[in-house]
């Protein structure tokens, strides 16, 4: 059986799961929530709701699970996606044709290889998403600090196992988590996507 643990926001359809599996962990910030969901508030991003299934079950995690947002086809196609779903081990869950470009002077931004992309480590994203801790800390604790370009998957949706996510201990995921909920879409959270593939793969 497929493990969702799912992130839902607005009044955003889930019932794409069924297709998938009987049921899901859903973690719900809407106005509406469904019967059943785990009902949190808007902060932190879908990333908040990834930690605290994490913290919370850190001794009990399921073997291997789907940790997804609930809009998880505009991050890879539905075929791409029946292709892996599958899987048992570390998967990154994101569509080959994501946009790749270069700036001005043809120096790569953000490009596609070996089934992962990889942007230029600037941190451009904070120029309009606000921090409030300091990004290169956060960078530190990921390992991405000294990385020219990082690997990541565009909408941090992973297949994960239960030992991928325990290579770090859950104070490290309380760490994470704390970065990102003072607000509702935190620049931290723009830094923590781009350092989940090095924490996992």
């Amino acid at each position: 059986m497929i493990n969702f643990v799912i992130s839902r926001w607005g009044d955003r359809d889930v019932s794409w799961v069924s297709k998938y599996a009987p049921s899901m962990i859903l973690y719900d910030r809407s106005d509406n929530p469904q019967p059943g969901s785990i009902i949190v508030p808007n902060l932190g991003t879908d990333l908040a709701d990834k930690f605290h299934f994490i913290i919370t079950n850190y001794n009990n995690l399921p073997p291997i699970a789907i940790y997804t947002k609930d809009n998880l086809f505009k991050y890879i196609t539905q075929p791409e996606f029946d292709k892996v779903k599958n899987n048992t081990w570390f998967t990154p869950l994101l569509t080959m044709n994501h946009r790749t470009y270069a700036d001005e002077t043809g120096k790569q931004v953000c490009y596609y290889k070996d089934g992962i992309y990889w942007e230029i480590n600037n941190m451009w994203y904070l120029n309009s998403h606000p921090v409030k801790h300091d990004p290169k800390e956060i960078q530190a604790l990921m390992g991405i600090d000294k990385m020219e370009y990082v690997p990541f998957a565009p909408g941090s949706n992973y297949i994960l196992t239960a030992e991928d996510i325990r290579r770090h201990p859950v104070e490290f995921y309380i760490k994470l988590y704390n970065y990102l909920t003072w607000a509702v879409y935190p620049g931290e959270a723009q830094v923590i996507e781009r350092g989940l593939y090095n924490i996992w793969r």
